[in-house]
């Protein structure tokens, strides 16, 4: 493409097919729907973490023992460890699990700018900070429910699992990127 200045207001691209002009539309459609997409996953996400953080105490240990019993169902070799145990690991793995996946929608969505589209540390960076940053305010959250308290540990595995999904996501798109730049 070669643009030329025909007045300080009006620029000539030359080169530029009818196609070529239509493709370039499909494309920003494409990434507006993705943008719209992951900002409705992000939100969705926001609400799930925030409804699950409002169940009382009594409510919250016992969809944890429910979850317990459901795996250790399908996997009887875990009921060698301790209940207690393995209940504990089960709740930590989902603070983990559901920041880690809440960066990954985030990144989904600052992705769709072209602004940081290529800037895979300034990606990483915003979503692994609002992730911690919202993990923060869920346990602020939780200190006003009955029968739970905020824990600053849970907010560092809540950001742990945001790093580590982030690290994983932004390898893996910086991989692809380079594959398919040298094809």
């Amino acid at each position: 493409l070669i643009a030329e200045e025909k007045s300080p207001t009006r620029i000539s691209l030359r080169g530029v097919s009818a196609k070529n002009c239509s493709d370039m539309e499909v494309s920003m459609k494409r990434n507006i729907i993705r943008r719209v997409v992951f900002l409705i996953l992000c939100i969705i996400w926001m609400g799930i973490i925030f409804y699950m953080s409002s169940k009382s105490g009594d409510d919250s240990s016992g969809m944890s023992h429910g979850l317990v019993n459901f795996v250790t169902g399908i996997f009887p070799f875990l009921k060698i460890i301790p209940f207690e145990i393995l209940n504990f690991l089960i709740r930590k793995g989902a603070h983990f699990t559901e920041y880690g996946l809440f960066a990954l929608w985030i990144i989904g969505f600052l992705w769709t700018f072209d602004a940081v589209r290529d800037r895979y540390m300034a990606l990483g960076v915003a979503a692994v900070g609002f992730c911690a940053f919202y993990a923060a305010t869920d346990e602020v959250h939780q200190g006003f429910v009955s029968g739970r308290s905020p824990k600053f540990t849970d907010v560092i595995i809540d950001s742990s699992g945001a790093l580590s999904f982030s690290i994983i996501c932004l390898v893996i798109m910086y991989v692809i990127k380079r594959k398919t730049s040298r094809s």
